[in-house]
């Protein structure tokens, strides 16, 4: 490998020979310096080795003088339950930075008591890693300290728009370490880039784009296990100076967009998100392998039922070794298989089957294989995969901001993708000697948008406890109140999810039987809709306004009550405008909870383990669970009540031995 750094920049060449970014990746002769500016080298900083407990108290003692210090740690891994700690080290601005031989250091709490200093707030990029390994090793309760992440600023500050490839490519802020200058194969050269791009928000790339320094971060993946080199330990003392300059710049950035209260409420929720990550959830491996063995013989099932059903002319060999009509995860051979049935389609989306499966019985047979199908590739037997070794719970990566709307997501695994039938979370189960306490919001979508609405009506219900799904099916049926019934009400909670955002007739009458089970025609669809924003006039002014500034102004942005920013590259739908501040205060709501739930729960012995939109779920040990199950629900009403100012917030918990006790 090369060891050249090298910029990657648009070319002037046709579009034959470019990838969707417009960049020329037949050779790298043609990656030319014609849109680059040259970045500066990242000045190195002055440090400091500790390697003994008299060094570390005289230097933590000169650091508590400073109102601010950059945090950053190298690690021999990237798990904390199975990898160390092998360098701390920390940035006080105008003084070299400390680095601390992790290893070296014996009576390590006055480093534990300086990094839970709250009036000294720790900056760093990324901080979740460091917060986890931090609270592992050095036994840190992360509750107890301010943290400043600049990753979380400068995802907050983008606003659902990231800086993509090209963008930073014609600022000239993209360095590419190590690129093979041999590779001339197009496909091989676009593996050699992927390899070696990091993401948007990496240090090097914000640093790049926000200080227009070049920081090499070649030495990130070296052998932090062995002792350290010079080159190491330099690397090691930029990646804690640079974050303070950085930190400096979006602070002035998040005034200027009218974003503290956002930021506040992003940094404030960041222990307990490391928190989740690190403490896992249990999985009970022998009901889940029951469960991956039914699904992959209803996945069979479904498609022998499939292949006989749709009645193919040629065959072929299937998964599970047998011949096969037809193979059901190609789309083509799918449509081909519908049109010799007489069912003519150009689409095999879900939406598309659905509404070809009300008159055509034939395609519900799809519909089913795909349904069992896409739990076991997603679930299945993968799931245990992720169980660690060491703590024998599944630790998945939880991302704080990676949604445009600023609401969670996870990923290795997607605990939020985890059906919410009883047979899948009735395996998710807690530690001997604890409970779950899952608690949600009641209809908090709806709340927020009577709210931001003012619709007089909705909080009139709200206010005197009024169910609102009952109200809705009588105002769009014309039935009294008293009337409605229980199949009514879930046509009234399908009107409401469905037409809150703006969805039209056509969508409505397929939206609310796909996901209620509730069926009625086109006539019938368009019917409850105008019945429904007749009964909810502020709702109905609050789309109409929404519409026209989108019409006369060609909006590109919104916020939510935090004051969280959204914007668009393009003009938004409609639905975009509407859903983004609903489904975004949701997420602020869910944050300012988590950060809520103070160090009184750390002494419970209680922890977060996952949030599912407006679901959050500890796990406490059972002696205390009465007490958390009280601090849970008081910190969620809370943070509700500190953006509804109208409408009042409804917390329901359960205290459970399985997460399907919900």
């Amino acid at each position: 490998m090369a060891t050249k750094q090298l910029t990657l920049v648009l070319a002037d060449t046709d579009g034959s020979s470019k990838d969707k970014l417009g960049i020329d990746l037949t050779n790298l002769d043609s990656l030319l310096e014609k849109y680059s500016k040259n970045l500066t080298p990242y000045p190195n900083a002055d440090y400091k080795i500790i390697k003994d407990d008299e060094s570390l108290v005289t230097a933590l003692k000169e650091l508590e003088t400073h109102t601010v210090v950059g945090l950053d740690i190298e690690t021999t891994g990237l798990d904390p339950h199975t990898s160390e700690i092998s360098l701390i080290q920390i940035a006080a601005p105008n003084r070299p930075v400390i680095l601390i031989e992790f290893r070296s250091i014996t009576h390590k709490e006055s480093l534990r008591r300086f990094i839970e200093h709250h009036k000294i707030p720790k900056v760093g990029h990324n901080l979740a890693f460091e917060i986890q390994f931090l609270t592992k090793h050095l036994g840190i309760n992360p509750v107890k300290t301010a943290w400043i992440d600049t990753m979380l600023m400068a995802q907050l500050l983008a606003a659902g728009l990231p800086p993509t490839l090209e963008d930073d490519i014609k600022a000239g802020v993209l360095p590419i370490p190590n690129l093979n200058q041999s590779i001339k194969n197009k496909k091989k050269l676009k593996q050699e880039l992927n390899r070696n791009l990091p993401g948007s928000y990496s240090l090097m790339r914000v640093a790049a784009r926000e200080l227009g320094y070049s920081l090499d971060k070649s030495l990130q993946v070296s052998d932090w296990g062995k002792p350290l080199t010079q080159e190491q330990l330099q690397y090691a003392a930029n990646d804690a100076a640079v974050v303070l300059p950085l930190r400096d710049t979006f602070r002035s950035k998040i005034i200027e967009n009218q974003l503290a209260d956002a930021i506040q409420v992003e940094l404030g929720a960041l222990a307990r998100v490391a928190q989740m990550g690190l403490m896992g959830m249990g999985l009970d491996l022998d009901r889940w392998g029951e469960l991956a063995k039914e699904i992959e013989t209803r996945r069979e099932d479904a498609a022998k039922i499939a292949c006989e059903v749709l009645k193919p002319d040629h065959a072929q060999l299937n998964l599970f070794g047998g011949e096969a009509s037809i193979n059901l995860d190609s789309n083509e051979q799918v449509i081909a298989a519908l049109a010799r049935l007489g069912i003519h389609t150009n689409s095999t989306s879900k939406d598309t089957l659905d509404k070809l499966s009300e008159n055509h019985p034939e395609v519900f047979t799809i519909i089913e294989y795909r349904h069992w199908s896409k739990a076991h590739s997603s679930f299945g037997e993968k799931l245990p995969t992720f169980v660690n070794p060491v703590t024998h719970r599944i630790h998945p990566n939880v991302n704080q901001m990676r949604a445009a709307s600023g609401r969670f997501s996870f990923s290795n695994p997607n605990l939020q993708q985890i059906p919410r039938e009883r047979q899948y979370r009735s395996c998710f189960v807690p530690a001997s000697g604890y409970k779950l306490i899952i608690a949600d919001y009641s209809q908090i979508e709806l709340r927020i948008a009577a709210e931001i609405a003012n619709d007089s009506v909705m909080i009139d219900a709200y206010c005197n406890e009024k169910d609102l799904h009952r109200l809705t099916a009588a105002l769009v049926s014309g039935k009294p109140l008293d009337e409605v019934t229980k199949q009514e009400r879930q046509l009234g909670k399908a009107v409401n999810f469905g037409l809150i955002y703006g969805m039209g007739a056509t969508k409505l009458r397929i939206y609310a039987e796909t996901n209620y089970g509730v069926k009625m025609s086109i006539e019938e669809a368009q019917r409850f809709r105008d019945n429904f924003f007749k009964g909810y006039p502020g709702l109905h002014q609050w789309h109409q306004d929404t519409a026209f500034k989108l019409r006369t102004t060609k909006v590109k942005d919104i916020r939510t009550l935090s004051g969280r920013l959204r914007r668009w590259k393009d003009e938004p739908p409609l639905t975009s405008l509407l859903n983004t501040p609903v489904q975004g205060t949701s997420a602020d709501i869910t944050k300012l909870a988590l950060h809520k739930l103070n160090t009184d729960l750390d002494e419970l012995g209680g922890f977060p383990i996952v949030v599912v939109h407006d679901e959050i779920v500890l796990e406490v040990p059972e002696v205390h669970v009465a007490e958390g199950s009280t601090m849970l629900e008081e910190a969620m009403i809370s943070a509700g009540k500190r953006f509804l100012k109208s409408v009042p917030v409804v917390v329901e918990a359960t205290i459970a031995d399985t997460w399907a006790e919900k």
